[in-house]
């Protein structure tokens, strides 16, 4: 099937089949070798898992989206995998609100 073949079923052809073809290009996409590493933490964000515990993290939960902060804590011992299977947590000690860098990339 040539590409053209492809593009006439997918925009005139049946919308279960153009649906099908879609979720598997999605999926060869997603198991590709460069975003296999992002996984865990894409699968933490769907499921809204911070990451964060201890006596600061609901003021750190608290804060509006964007916001720039600067976090005092610890990881605790037993959580460094070096797969990167795992999304270390970390027991926030102290959070607070810091004005956004002049420049916030890193180079």
């Amino acid at each position: 099937m040539n590409p053209d073949q492809l593009d006439q079923l997918t925009t005139g052809g049946p919308l279960l089949l153009a649906a099908l073809v879609s979720v598997l290009a999605g999926l060869v996409s997603f198991a590709s070798p460069c975003v296999v590493p992002l996984v865990p933490g894409y699968l933490s964000y769907l499921a809204a898992v911070v990451g964060v515990d201890g006596p600061a993290a609901a003021r750190a939960a608290a804060l509006a989206d964007g916001t720039w902060v600067r976090v005092e804590g610890t990881i605790p011992a037993g959580q460094g995998d070096s797969s990167m299977r795992s999304t270390p947590t970390m027991q926030v000690v102290a959070v607070q609100e810091i004005e956004a860098p002049e420049n916030p990339y890193s180079y």
